[in-house]
């Protein structure tokens, strides 16, 4: 969850109700393109999903002014665009209830954040420190959260290595047919 107040300017929000499927908010053409701008999305996505979306999943829209402030619950996906030059203050909020599948979709997509993150609750809030850890793993308690971390984290490292070393071999097989060619 997130709210967001504006100080200057105007935001268009489009907001997906939660059980939107991520491929009508980030369909693959659009997530394929190396320049996603918002106002892009909103001119030439956003029509689209108006005439092909079932009417409950297309998303609501609003204007945000100066002043306003908007709370964003979680599952909702969203999609901005400043329509002026425009100030606003955000911040993420995450309740106790919510707590779980916020901690879960942290530790898969924002490792490094969530070790930090899981060295505060230990000391400030125990309660989700304890809840973090019985996430672990598979959930079973056979894995410490901190020793789940540091394994997706192996992973992670692991899988960017190998893509290094996929991409190296590429080349030197590209230049050695090269020489080939050449020869």
């Amino acid at each position: 969850s997130a709210w967001n107040a504006v100080i200057k300017g105007r935001k268009l929000w489009a907001l997906f109700p939660p059980g939107t499927p991520k491929a009508i908010v980030k369909p693959q053409a659009w997530m394929d393109r190396k320049d996603r701008e918002a106002i892009d999305w909103f001119l030439y996505h956003l029509p689209g999903i108006r005439q092909t979306t079932p009417p409950h999943l297309r998303p609501l829209q609003c204007v945000t002014y100066p002043g306003e402030t908007i709370f964003v619950p979680g599952g909702w996906w969203h999609t901005v665009l400043n329509l002026d030059d425009t100030v606003a203050v955000t911040q993420n909020f995450c309740s106790t209830t919510c707590f779980p599948a916020v901690w879960s979709e942290t530790v898969t997509g924002r490792t490094k954040l969530s070790r930090r993150w899981l060295r505060k609750l230990q000391s400030i809030r125990p309660d989700l420190y304890q809840i973090a850890q019985n996430l672990a793993g598979t959930g079973n308690g056979l894995v410490t959260a901190e020793a789940h971390i540091e394994q997706l984290l192996a992973d992670k490292a692991a899988k960017k290595e190998r893509k290094k070393a996929n991409k190296r071999h590429r080349k030197e097989k590209r230049e050695s047919k090269a020489r080939s060619s050449r020869d």
